[in-house]
This record gives structure tokens, sequence and C-alpha cells, in this order.
């Protein structure tokens, strides 16, 4: 097995290489797209994957993986996108022969928690679509099960030491969408109009509460996201990785300003979950990366962060007091609630996926309620439109998960990998952002950590 330290010199292409080798394939890619100026195009490119897959399965998933974070820069920028093309549509669906193809080929289906999880979930939003009532989103709630379900069986097939090319993937994307966060909310530049319109501004801004004459307003930096929060989420998870990483060399000067890009990124968001995420799972990745007798300056340091956080506790409760919509969400979870509730028959298996959060909502929405356009929390919106069922999934997935690694001495890398999925994890508690390419990472990663698990069996 790759030693810890192996596995963090692997990963120094996420500071400096890899960010301009996504950069440049999703500019190859985006060419060729814009010559064929068809849809066929763009099938026609992914579907060359599935040819890899005969060649070498391990190269087609490598190929795969870069794909998965090439395609969110293709489908912001007019000039590369023809009409009508959805990217993520495509690739999913280049995505599923692929990974039938490997499952064949290894022999390897297992009955795992995670592809069971993500089976009911595409089960209940085509039941939601053929019933007719995700009328807002169509076909699309389909994307995000399709594609996640396929990429969680392409790495639950790959060879053990995927996770060091996952890991650098996820760096590498996640210290591009933090430069565009920061360039956004410093200067307002670079705007994403197939996404967003215009960039958000709220009165987040941390300094105008504390130091006078500093603006409250500022700019949340979104990158290739149509929401800040959705930026925060996927640095809440990168954030940890990118901490556990330079923990291994911390006078490392790559590491060093990777985390710092990721950290300043996370900040100029102005997403409090992410905010609180990303701390949660740095704290995780700390305590747990590191034998006790190793860590001698860990009581004091910790008993100075509470006395730091004890004497900012007035400019905390100020700034939440003044920037948070705590009554909104609150009056958008009771509705939820009592929605759920009255309804005796989505108890057990919900409303169906997609169809809360973009139709029941926007409906209630519409009647000038004081709800708001999103449930702000992704295990919430698991609960209602999945039910008591897929509550009871999702738990059984995060079990299998952890448990495996729970209070034996792990290598470092699966510690990261556990402190950024908790890192999401609980950014999710107050946002949405599970389903879309950031959950995909989330649940590529569990399963490089149900790879690596010893009691893994294949089939």
């Amino acid at each position: 097995m790759t030693s810890p330290s192996a596995e963090a010199r692997h990963l120094w292409t996420a500071s400096f290489v890899g960010p301009f080798v996504l950069l440049a394939m999703a500019a190859a890619m985006g060419v060729g797209v814009q010559s064929f100026a068809r849809p066929i195009g763009v099938i026609c490119a992914l579907f060359m994957v599935a040819s890899l897959t005969w060649y070498s399965p391990s190269r087609a998933t490598s190929v795969a993986l870069v794909m998965l974070f090439v395609t969110p820069f293709l489908s912001v920028v007019p000039g590369l996108k023809p009409d009508q093309v959805n990217f993520g549509a495509f690739y999913g669906l280049a995505m599923v022969p692929v990974a039938l193809v490997i499952c064949a080929r290894t022999r390897r289906f297992v009955f795992d928690s995670g592809a069971v999880l993500l089976a009911a979930i595409l089960l209940s939003a085509l039941v939601t679509l053929l019933a007719g009532e995700a009328l807002v989103t169509g076909y699309s709630y389909l994307v995000w099960p399709i594609t996640t379900l396929a990429v969680y069986l392409l790495v639950l097939n790959a060879s053990k030491n995927s996770h060091t090319w996952l890991l650098a993937l996820i760096l590498s994307f996640s210290l591009i969408e933090a430069l565009l966060g920061i360039s956004q909310s410093l200067f307002k530049w670079p705007v994403f109009t197939l996404t967003i319109p215009t960039l958000l501004e709220t009165n987040r801004g941390l300094l105008g509460y504390v130091v006078p004459g500093f603006s409250r307003m500022v700019a949340n930096g979104s990158g290739t996201f149509w929401h800040f929060n959705l930026l925060g989420s996927l640095l809440a998870l990168s954030l940890p990785i990118c901490f556990g990483w330079l923990l291994e060399s911390p006078r490392s000067f790559r590491r060093l300003l990777s985390f710092a890009i990721l950290a300043t990124g996370l900040l100029t968001s102005y997403s409090r979950g992410g905010w609180v995420g990303g701390a949660v799972g740095c704290i995780v990745v700390y305590w747990a990366s590191r034998p006790r007798t190793s860590r001698p300056w860990a009581p004091l340091l910790s008993a100075g962060v509470l006395l730091m956080a004890t004497l900012s506790a007035p400019y905390i409760s100020a700034y939440y007091g003044a920037t948070q919509n705590v009554s909104s969400r609150i009056a958008t979870w009771r509705y939820a609630f009592s929605y759920w509730l009255q309804h005796a028959e989505r108890i057990p298996f919900g409303t169906g996926f997609g169809s809360f959060q973009q139709t029941i909502l926007m409906q209630r929405l519409s009647l000038g309620d004081q709800t708001l356009p999103s449930l702000h929390s992704g295990l919430l919106q698991i609960l209602l439109e999945m039910g008591i069922a897929g509550l009871l999934l999702f738990g059984w997935f995060l079990i299998t998960t952890i448990r495996p690694f729970a209070g034996d001495r792990r290598p470092e890398w699966q510690v990261w990998a556990l402190g950024g999925i908790l890192g999401l994890l609980v950014s999710q508690l107050f946002d949405n952002a599970l389903f879309v390419v950031t959950g995909t990472c989330a649940f590529a990663l569990a399963a490089c950590l149900r790879r690596a698990d010893s009691r893994y069996e294949t089939g």
C-alpha cells in the first residue's frame, strides 16, 4: 500500500498542474463541440469514453472522472454551448454504458448501500416524472441520480489506488471554483449569465460588522454555480481534504497556498453553512489524523479557540442576527413538515424525488407566503421527498461508510475523505447541494472508502 507521505506527494498536481489540465481539456472539448454545433457532437464526444472501456477499464475510469469535472465549465461558456445542449445529461448517458461494461468485465455487481440508495433515488425521480408531479424540472431530476450511480459504480470497480486520482481532481476543481469565487466577490467578474444573470449581493460582509468604515454589502462568489451556497458546500467538502494534505507537510508552499485559496474562496462565498461545515471537517481531520501523543498542544489550542469564540460571541451574535433569514427558514421548514405529515401516504416514501423542492414549494411561494424558494436543507429534502424509507437508506449508507474506519489506524487519505464527507453533511443541515456535482464527489469518495475496506468482497 502506498505510504501516507507518498499519497500526499502525489497530490502536488492539485496545486498547479491539475487546474490547468482541467481547463485545457474543457477548452479542447468545447472547441470540438462548437465545430459540430449540434447535440450529436456532444453525444459522440462523450461516448468515445465507452470505447476506451474495452481497451482499458482503468483508463476509461480516469477519463470519465476527468470529464465529470470538465462538464461544469463547458456549461457556463456561451460560445461553447450550442442551444438546448445539456452537458450534464449527455455525460450521465455516456457514463451508463461505461459503468455497465466495467461491472461486466470485473464481474463485481455488489449489493452495496450506496448503490441501493442511488437506485432508490433514481426510481423515485422516475416515478415522479411519470406521475407528472415534477412539472418544473421535467427530466432534469433524473440526471443527477443516473450520473452519480454510474460514477459510484465506476469508482467501486476501479483499482484500490484510484483515490489519489479522485482526490487530485476534487482539489483541482475546487481550486478553480475558489479562484473564480474570489474574483467574483472582489472584482465582480466573471459573471456566467447561463447560470446566474447577475452576482448576488448580500449584507454579509464580516468586516462591516467589526471595523467602522467597511461596507456590509458584499458580492457573493459562486464560481460556475448558480448560487453561492453551492460553492460554499463544495469548499466545505474539499477544504478538510486539503487541510489533511497540508498537515502532512505544513512547510510546503504548494499545500499552504492551496489551502489559503480554498479557505479564502469559502470565506468570500459568504455561505454560513459552508463555513460551519468546513470548520467541522477540518477539526475532524485534525483530531483523527494524528495520535494523541503527537498532539501535545491540542488541549491548549482547543482552549484558545474556545476563549476566542467566547470573546467574539457578541460580534458573532450581531452578525448572524443581522444577516440570517431565520423567520423565513422556520416558516419554510414548518410548512414542509406540516405538508408531509398531513399526507399520510407520503410518510413512508415521501413526495417523490424532485417534487417538493421544485413544484410543491414553488406553488406555495407563488401564493405570497413567507416561505423560501429552497428548503435550505439537503437532509430535510431527503426526508420529505424520499420518506422514512429514504432516510433509513441514507442512514444505512452513512453507517456502512464510516463504521469500518472507526477506531482503527487508517491511511491518512481515508481520514481526509471522511472529514470532507462529514464537512459536506454538516453544511447540508442548512443548504441544498447534495444533488449537484458536489454530491457526486461525496459519493465517489464514499466508493473509494468502500473499495479500500478490507472486508469488501468481490462478487
